[in-house]
Order: structure tokens, then sequence, then C-alpha cells
């Protein structure tokens, strides 16, 4: 079995080097487990606050990177932007990584 939680802890120190970038909402498992022997009702509040949390910030950062990539598509491939809006997802990204650098392209992901 994998030890998880010595994965979490590495990124979460590794992620306190970063500055200025928003860092993403990590369950926060131990308090979670320390819940399950007191209540039913205290466990289960705990999870549902971190589902919702964690479903938020996913949602969030998936919008974001959306936005991106049209911003990006919009500005510099050159097109009409007539032409780009309500283009699938998969067509996108095809268009944004012929249009855009490497470098560009890597650091959409690293955001």
């Amino acid at each position: 079995m994998v030890k998880f939680g010595r994965h979490l802890q590495f990124y979460l120190e590794c992620d306190e080097l970063k500055s200025g970038a928003s860092k993403p909402y990590i369950v926060p498992y131990k308090d979670i487990r320390g819940a399950i022997g007191e209540s039913q009702e205290s466990f289960q509040q705990l999870w549902l606050e971190s589902l919702k949390a964690v479903s938020d910030d996913y949602t969030q950062r998936l919008r974001l990177l959306w936005q991106q990539i049209f911003s990006d598509l919009f500005r510099f491939s050159g097109q009409d932007q007539n032409l780009l809006r309500g283009l699938p997802h998969e067509d996108a990204v095809q268009l944004y990584l012929s249009t855009m650098s490497e470098k560009r392209s890597r650091d959409l992901l690293a955001n």
C-alpha cells in the first residue's frame, strides 16, 4: 500500500515555496480521519465541507483554464473571434497547441 499522506505532505511543503500562485485545495484527510470515532454527524459534516471545497476549487480552476485558453486564442491566433466562439474544447486545445509556443503551453498547465 502506498503512503499517500506522505505524498500530500511533500506537496504541501513544496507548495509553500511558491509565492503568488493560488494554492489548490487539499482535503485534510487527517482531520477527517480524526472525526471517525467521534460521531457520524461530525464526520459527515467535515466530509461534506471538504467535498464542497474541493469541488468548488476544481470548478474554478477548470473555468480559469478555459478562460485563459480562449483569451490567448482570441489575442494571438489571428483568427476571427466569431469563428473561435463555440469551438469544441478538443479543437480549442489543438488550435492552442499549434498557435502558442511550447513554453506558453506548459506554463498554462503549471498555473
